[in-house]
């Protein structure tokens, strides 16, 4: 047992493990060459710091191994504990020695001198050679049959395949003379449509090169390499990761210059499409499909599970920069209507709407089935229950809506502004402000609340209002077995389960049971709070 520890190499054994099998395992092997060989301490010592940390140690000299021991019985070696005391104080003080002549060396030099080092390097030559002379002699022990039968099959594949070709073939395929070809001059042949900005010292130094595009005036870095990575363009030819991602990044390009799947923004987070140059501040776009967006039970790795706050970290990391992230979940993009109001919404940001000022506009409340109606066609989360409901209409048109009610989540608030949203396409200036002052007389409330959710709003609106920002909340969550409807958490709740799945178990979770019956879940960025005190 002992020699067979001596067999191992020392440098090809994974001392870095965290198993205390393996690093006992290594231990034992350091000491049966110790031991064994007869080698000085201070060399042992050397060996020991070289190949581990003092962590390491410190759980090795509590608890030597077996081997250690078992070589105490054979060779009657002292073991006791200043022994163990005196090999951790040597390691302690970061003394080095020299690996060849065991000298005391006061630099962090593995070698004392230079004849050391060729020592040691002319050792490694003699082990390769010994290396060689093996492979000789198992090749050797090879029939000349065989040897033949192999030569030949090489030979022959090559022959095949270069006999009928000229030699311009043979040089063009096993040289990569595009690579060669690309220069400075004949870059406008290579690629006609682009336009290179940049002089000729700049073109052989970097390797990062500033193009744009002469069919729309894009531009970004074209990567100089053999693969000529991000050589077309993304607008005029989009980039073959997802049809709804890439329609949403045409829309946007329309009006803005854009660039689509970044990593050097949040690092190491990627967004779909950044636009760092819109009038109205900087903002970002995820498209979040939502079978790589949720977590469930799935047998492909490309369905992992993401976290809770998957979606919250991007939001806060965009929110650090100064940049407006908007999440676009696949099933609002599918439909019709609600990519109509995305559409609307990312157009407001870009200051691209119809402007309709609230001075030109009457108020009045609207009933209840035509506030429904304005609330489906013109806010992403639909209509809601609210008992007080105050429009403004532009020539006799409902153009901007505000809904209020009890306070449906908190006891210490006495009304919530519900919903607020206005038609399509257009910005009613001043609307929100004009509608909750009417609000504010007609009713005079005790106190407000208000959400502002965070995946496509920053809360700005509510300041302006004159609300007090109260904390941010937790992200929501919606389950889906379709990807083309979410559904609420309100109907999945425990004691509601039992009645709507096949397969329920009392003993675990409400997640557990959905995931049981091909349910999946996905998380949102949550809602700002904002409250309103009046006197």
């Amino acid at each position: 047992m002992n020699y067979r520890l001596l067999k191992y190499n020392l440098i090809n054994f994974n001392y870095k493990t965290k198993k205390k099998a393996y690093q006992n395992r290594f231990f034992g092997r350091l000491l049966a060459n110790y031991f064994l060989n007869e080698y000085s301490i201070e060399h042992f010592v050397k060996v020991l710091k070289y190949y581990s940390n003092k962590n390491f140690f410190k759980h090795l000299f509590e608890d030597f191994p077996k081997e250690y021991y078992i070589l105490q019985e054979k060779y009657n070696l002292d073991l006791s504990s200043k022994n163990r005391i005196h090999l951790f104080y040597l390691i302690s003080n970061n003394e080095n020695y020299c690996l060849e002549c065991n000298k005391r060396i006061l630099t962090n030099n593995s070698f004392c001198s230079i004849k050391c080092s060729n020592l040691n390097r002319s050792k490694d030559i003699l082990y390769k050679e010994k290396l060689k002379n093996s492979i000789k002699e198992s090749y050797n022990k090879i029939s000349e049959e065989n040897k033949i039968i192999k030569n030949n099959k090489i030979s022959n594949s090559v022959k095949n395949k270069c006999s009928f070709m000229s030699k311009e073939e043979k040089s063009n395929l096993f040289s990569n003379n595009e690579f060669k070809s690309f220069k400075f001059l004949n870059f406008e042949k290579k690629f006609p449509n682009l336009i290179l900005n940049c002089n000729e010292d700049y073109f052989y130094q970097n390797k990062y090169l500033p193009v744009e595009c002469k069919i729309c005036g894009n531009k970004w870095n074209f990567t100089k390499s053999t693969s000529y990575a991000k050589t077309e363009c993304r607008i005029c030819v989009p980039y073959e990761k997802h049809i709804s991602q890439n329609e949403i990044f045409n829309f946007v390009s329309l009006y803005n210059n854009c660039e689509i799947n970044l990593k050097n923004i949040i690092y190491p987070k990627e967004l779909d499409i950044y636009c760092g140059n819109n009038t109205s501040g900087k903002f970002a776009i995820e498209y979040n499909g939502l079978m790589y967006h949720s977590e469930g039970n799935s047998e492909l790795k490309m369905f992992k599970n993401k976290h809770k706050n998957y979606h919250l970290d991007k939001t806060n990391s965009c929110e650090e920069k100064n940049i407006q992230l908007f999440h676009i979940f696949e099933n609002e993009w599918l439909d019709e209507n609600k990519k109509n109001i995305w559409k609307s919404v990312l157009l407001s940001k870009m200051n691209k709407t119809n402007k309709i000022f609230a001075r030109k506009c009457t108020i009045k409340e609207v009933k209840s089935e035509e506030a429904k109606k304005f609330e489906n066609k013109n806010h992403l989360q639909g209509s809601s229950t609210s008992s007080i409901r105050i429009g403004l209409y532009y020539e006799n048109e409902l153009v901007s809506l505000m809904t209020f009610g009890k306070a449906r989540f908190s006891k210490q608030y006495e009304y919530e502004l519900i919903r607020f949203c206005s038609k399509l396409n257009n910005t009613i200036v001043g609307g929100a402000s004009k509608l909750l002052k009417y609000f504010e007389k007609t009713y005079n409330p005790k106190s407000l609340v208000s959400y502002a959710n965070r995946r496509w709003s920053t809360g700005h609106l509510y300041q302006t209002l004159g609300f007090n920002f109260l904390h941010n909340s937790t992200p929501n969550y919606f389950y889906f077995k379709s990807i083309n409807k979410l559904l609420s958490r309100n109907k999945f709740q425990k004691h509601k389960l039992e009645s709507i799945l096949e397969n329920f178990n009392k003993n675990i979770s409400e997640s557990e049971n959905m995931f049981n019956n091909n349910y999946r879940r996905i998380f949102d960025s949550g809602n700002k709070v904002f409250f309103k005190k009046y006197k």
